[in-house]
């Protein structure tokens, strides 16, 4: 079997094209804080069934939140 090469090792053709996800890694990393800063949010919805307009708030928050973490797993994954 053979060895794994380091990525910086690998040609360009022979990688994802990340830029499509995010240009760098410094965006990356700007959502990584920002997604960490809404996780922690999540409290403030703690009994939010009792109210439609609540419910469909942590929707809305929960969909944002998530489809941010799959940018920044696919990115880290692929990379």
């Amino acid at each position: 079997m053979k060895e794994q090469l380091p990525r910086e090792k690998i040609s360009d053709n022979d990688k994802w094209d990340l830029t499509l996800i995010y240009k760098n890694d410094e965006e990356f990393y700007n959502d990584l804080e920002k997604v960490k800063q809404e996780i922690e949010k999540v409290t403030i919805f703690k009994d939010f069934l009792k109210s439609s307009s609540r419910l469909l708030e942590y929707i809305k928050y929960n969909e944002t939140t998530e489809r941010l973490l799959y940018k920044l797993y696919y990115y880290a994954h692929l990379n």
